[in-house]
């Protein structure tokens, strides 16, 4: 065996904690719970979005076009003065 092939101490927690989640997904209904609470939640939260911006969704409100994801649209702005904040949070508190 070669130095460069051995992984150290093999830490087994994460084959040891895949049983959990699968028994909490089992007693929780979890595919139901995907398909309906999530959905109603992201329905809420896209409304609020189009509320706020006054812009169309870009697709149907049905559970067909999206399920615990979707895209909005968002207004126009100045490209170039919204990219440094989510790179640099702090550029603007001094």
């Amino acid at each position: 065996m070669l130095e460069d092939e051995w992984q150290g101490t093999r830490d087994a927690a994460a084959y040891l904690s895949v049983p959990a989640p699968i028994q909490f997904q089992a007693e929780t209904n979890s595919p139901r719970v995907r398909q309906m609470e999530c959905h109603e939640l992201l329905r809420e939260a896209r409304r609020r979005i189009e509320d706020l911006t006054g812009l169309p969704p870009i697709c149907h409100d049905s559970p067909e076009w999206y399920a615990e994801m979707a895209a909005c649209p968002l207004p126009a702005c100045d490209r170039a003065a919204f990219q440094p904040r989510p790179y640099n949070p702090c550029s603007g508190c001094r």
